[in-house]
């Protein structure tokens, strides 16, 4: 994986296979032994998430305050960094993120050294996240966006093409 380049967002309505996609990124990710978190919850208070985004990372530290947990977190990026190891965070569900939450996640995006960004974040949701991120008070959010895409559901063709490629699968 190439070192972060900014936030990635991934849209689509309901059942156009987000989350499955999300989950052969992490089977991806795994495989190349990259450290990631994902969040699923995307209702979470700015503490919540940084407990629980941060502790994934760092150790298994139940009560953190939140300076304390940047300051790590910083670190463990930094010491990825220097060794040429990316570090993702992947937020599923994050049309239902709120302005604090996505307000933290663009400063997480902040974080960089001379090489470029130390995390790599990917948000992915239903179509209302597009909507969100074209509200004015979303725009430093939306500047940081390198790559926006939206998923769109299979015509009949593509789906009885799917469907032969995964029975086809199944009988060898």
């Amino acid at each position: 994986m190439q070192s972060p380049q900014g936030l990635v967002v991934i849209t689509g309505e309901v059942g156009t296979g987000k989350t499955t996609m999300l989950e052969c990124l992490r089977d991806f990710l795994r495989a190349q032994q990259i450290a990631f978190a994902s969040l699923f919850n995307s209702r979470l208070t700015v503490e919540q998430f940084s407990s629980c985004s941060l502790t994934i990372w760092i150790c298994a530290v139940t009560a953190i305050r939140r300076p304390r947990c940047c300051s790590g977190l910083n670190s463990f990026l930094l010491e990825r960094a220097f060794g040429g190891r990316a570090t993702v965070l992947i937020v599923d569900e994050a049309h239902n993120l709120d302005w604090d939450l996505l307000e933290e996640i663009r400063l997480l995006g902040n974080l960089e050294n001379r090489r470029g960004k130390l995390l790599q974040v990917i948000l992915a949701g239903q179509q209302e996240l597009d909507q969100k991120l074209e509200q004015p008070d979303y725009r430093q959010l939306k500047q940081r966006i390198s790559l926006r895409c939206t998923l769109r559901s299979f015509d009949p063709q593509e789906t009885a093409a799917y469907i032969n490629s995964r029975i086809g699968t199944r009988r060898h």
